[in-house]
C-alpha cells in the first residue's frame, strides 16, 4: 500500500486509500473479520475473568453450570469489556499507532513463536531429527521463532519510534475529539 499509494496519503486502516471499489471489497473482508477477531478477544478476555471470579471453592458450581448467576456475570464480563474496548479506542488519540504495537507485542508471540515452541514441545529430544521430513520441520519451526523474535524487537522499535514522532510532528489529536476519522 505505502508504495502503491504513497506515505503522504496513507490513512489507517491503509485499504482505505484505495479508489471506492476496491475499497468496498476490502471492506467487506475487513468487517467480518474484525468483528470475529473482537468477539474472540473479548471472549478470551472474559473467560479469563469469569474464571478467577468464579474460582473460589463455594462458587465454582457458577462456572460449570447453567446458573442465572452465572450467565448474568458472564453477559456483564462480556459487555464490560466491549465498554472497555470502545472507550480505550476513544481516549487513546494514536490508537492506530498503539494497534501496531500491541501487534508487534502480542501477535508475533501468537503467531510465530508459540507455534514453534509448541513442537518443539511436542518433538523433544533426537524425535524432532528423526528423518529427513521432519527435521525439515523441526528447521521450519526455529525459523518461526526467529522470525517472531524479529518481528517482535523491530515491530516494537517501529512502532515507538512512530507514536514518538507523531507527538513530534503534533499529528496526535485528543481523546473523545469530534473530528473526522472517516476514510
Amino acid at each position: 500500500m505505502y508504495h502503491f499509494v504513497g506515505n503522504q496519503y496513507m490513512v489507517s486502516p491503509a485499504f482505505g486509500a484505495l479508489n471506492p471499489l476496491y475499497k468496498k471489497i476490502a471492506f467487506a473482508f475487513a468487517i467480518p473479520t474484525i468483528l470475529y477477531l473482537g468477539a474472540l478477544y473479548s471472549n478470551v478476555s472474559a473467560k479469563y475473568i469469569f474464571h478467577r471470579v468464579f474460582r473460589a471453592p463455594g462458587r465454582s458450581h457458577h462456572r460449570t453450570s447453567n446458573t442465572a448467576t452465572g450467565w448474568a456475570a458472564w453477559a456483564g464480563i462480556v459487555g464490560a469489556t466491549w465498554v472497555a474496548a470502545f472507550v480505550l479506542a476513544e481516549v487513546i488519540p494514536f490508537f492506530s499507532d498503539l494497534l501496531r504495537l500491541m501487534g508487534s507485542l502480542f501477535d508475533c508471540w501468537f503467531g510465530f513463536i508459540f507455534w514453534g515452541m509448541a513442537y518443539l514441545t511436542l518433538y523433544p529430544g533426537a524425535l524432532k531429527w528423526a528423518g529427513p521430513a521432519r527435521t525439515l520441520e523441526t528447521l521450519f519451526n526455529y525459523f518461526l521463532i526467529l522470525l517472531g523474535l524479529y518481528i517482535l524487537v523491530a515491530g516494537t522499535y517501529i512502532s515507538v519510534q512512530s507514536i514518538i514522532d507523531s507527538y513530534a510532528a503534533n499529528k496526535v489529536g485528543t481523546a473523545f475529539s469530534c473530528a473526522s476519522n472517516g476514510i
